[in-house]
């Protein structure tokens, strides 16, 4: 990807995979970004025309292309596979940006749980070509991906 940033070691390695959604199944392409001691922090790295048509609404976490900074919050709910918990308006890098916390739902082979998710989304964060970042992390984490979206190239 054409992303670059820095990050503290203590993260672990950076393995960096394109999806693995079939291109019949999908529009456009995403790259995941994932650290090898923190398995709850994962950047992604997406086309602006990324979605997955016959994805179910559960499935898609958010349509990047629905974000217009100019909609109220409650109208930049609708851009989420489920209604988010929390939409915070803020700013990486001069760049617009949506902090969100979402209820998600698992299912393991013993257990069904649910668990809060937090999302750093900026849309349209590299010109060419025309790509996304949204960045899953840990609550804890919110000043350590700040630091390291402040640091992206």
């Amino acid at each position: 990807t054409p992303l670059t940033f820095c990050y503290p070691s203590a993260l672990g390695a950076v393995e960096e995979k394109e999806t693995e959604i079939s291109p019949e199944h999908r529009e456009g392409t995403y790259y995941l970004i994932d650290f090898s001691n923190q398995s709850q922090l994962q950047m992604k790295l997406q086309t602006s025309n990324f979605k997955q048509p016959n994805a179910s609404e559960a499935m898609q976490v958010v349509e990047t292309s629905c974000i217009h900074f100019s909609k109220s919050n409650e109208e930049l709910q609708s851009c989420f596979g489920q209604p988010p918990l929390e939409i915070e308006r803020t700013v990486v890098r001069n760049q617009k940006a949506l902090r969100v916390a979402l209820q998600r739902f698992s299912l393991t082979e013993i257990d069904a749980f649910s668990h809060q998710e937090h999302l750093l989304i900026v849309p349209q964060l590299i010109e060419t070509p025309k790509m996304d970042l949204i960045v899953t992390y840990p609550e804890e984490m919110e000043d350590t991906v700040e630091q390291m979206l402040n640091t992206v190239q």
